[in-house]
């Protein structure tokens, strides 16, 4: 009863991430926002919350949903995947847009059930909806009302209500998150997708003769993986938030790549060790491979957050906010987003396996 509650409910409703509760009932969206507004739903995303039946205990959510075009530009389909008794189950509705009557129309079937038509409205300054299921004759003892809001361009938080006979016999809490896919950003060819570098490609490996290797987009919050092997005294960097020109270290921010281990470096400030933000937090230190080895690093900048993960370890967290407040020169530190970078100082440093995900915007 809990699935079938779960499936009824959601494939009835889930799909107004758009509507709205409208503040004027006569105002329409013209064609092309409705495209816009479909459009912005495209791709995978990621759905939890919780169940709460009246009289009953509450119980997770979650459910996987992927948003395609049924017919460009007009139509777009939803399929919701579900674990079932273990197995994966994919129920389907579809959406289009009535610009006579300024309203989305979504309808969705699941197994024996009849198929369920819901209506709904989109604000595009408050970026809220509201969503109902449309009459039926006889009418319907059972009526399903939702109120959806964007939270930035990747997210949406929606409440939902289920009523019998004007009673409240169940509601919901659900928060939808757009999934990113992990992107390579290294092909083992050739420089696709950087520029500015004397860097090259032996043997499937992308190695540094110095300059600064700088990605061809800007990226403002992602996850950013690599594999790396430093020569005897090898020294580079990875530039975060680099707006393109100037020393990364400093017009953006460089986490150091160095091998610790060599004496030239023994009396180098904490800041300057591998996996510091330079000038401005140390990393710990223990945690790089022998000199030879790959080693793997993941660094996460999100918003002000930035955490950097040495095979495995977590060698810094540190929280830009905060660095600003003490040390309020550093400029880089204050951008939000810009180029990668790989920051070559001469010594051939090696990389591989490059990767990023993107991560959902912090924005209201």
């Amino acid at each position: 009863m809990k699935t079938k509650l779960i499936i009824a409910t959601f494939l009835a409703s889930i799909c107004f991430a758009q509507g709205k509760e409208a503040t004027d009932p006569d105002k329409k969206l013209t064609l092309e926002e409705a495209v816009e507004v479909m459009a912005h739903d495209i791709g995978w995303w990621e759905t939890k919350g919780k169940g709460m039946p009246v009289g009953g205990q509450p119980f997770a959510i979650e459910i996987t949903k992927q948003v395609r075009w049924k017919e460009e530009g007009k139509s777009v389909e939803y399929e919701f995947i579900i674990n079932q008794d273990g197995e994966e189950i994919s129920y389907f509705g579809h959406q289009e847009y009535d610009a006579a009557k300024g309203i989305f129309i979504y309808r969705s079937k699941w197994g024996e059930e009849p198929e369920t038509t819901s209506h709904g409205r989109y604000d595009p300054v408050t970026r809220t909806s509201h969503a109902e299921t449309a009459p039926t004759t006889p009418p319907s003892p059972k009526r399903v009302s939702t109120i959806t809001k964007r939270v930035g361009n990747d997210q949406t938080h929606q409440t939902l209500r289920v009523f019998q006979d004007d009673q409240l016999i169940y509601s919901h809490e659900i928060v939808s998150t757009r999934k990113r896919p992990v992107v390579s950003l290294f092909n083992g060819k050739d420089l696709t997708g950087w520029k500015n570098a004397k860097y090259i490609v032996e043997d499937g490996v992308l190695v540094c003769k110095g300059g600064n290797l700088v990605t061809e987009k800007q990226y403002t919050n992602y996850i950013f993986e690599f594999d790396f092997l430093l020569p005897p005294g090898g020294n580079n960097g990875l530039g975060i938030h680099y707006p393109g020109s100037g020393d990364a270290a400093y017009s953006g921010m460089e986490l150091q790549i160095l091998d610790n281990s060599h004496p030239r470096y023994a009396k180098l400030k904490d800041y300057q060790f591998h996996g510091s933000l330079y000038t401005l937090q140390a990393a710990k230190r223990g945690h790089l491979k022998p000199v030879g080895e790959w080693n793997h690093e993941k660094v996460t900048v999100d918003g002000p957050l930035v955490k950097v993960e040495l095979n495995g370890v977590v060698i810094l967290e540190a929280n830009l906010d905060e660095l600003n407040k003490q040390k309020p020169k550093h400029k880089g530190a204050k951008r939000r987003s810009g180029h990668i970078c790989f920051a070559g100082h001469g010594a051939p440093v090696k990389f591989k396996n490059i990767t990023i995900k993107e991560l959902p915007s912090k924005k209201p």
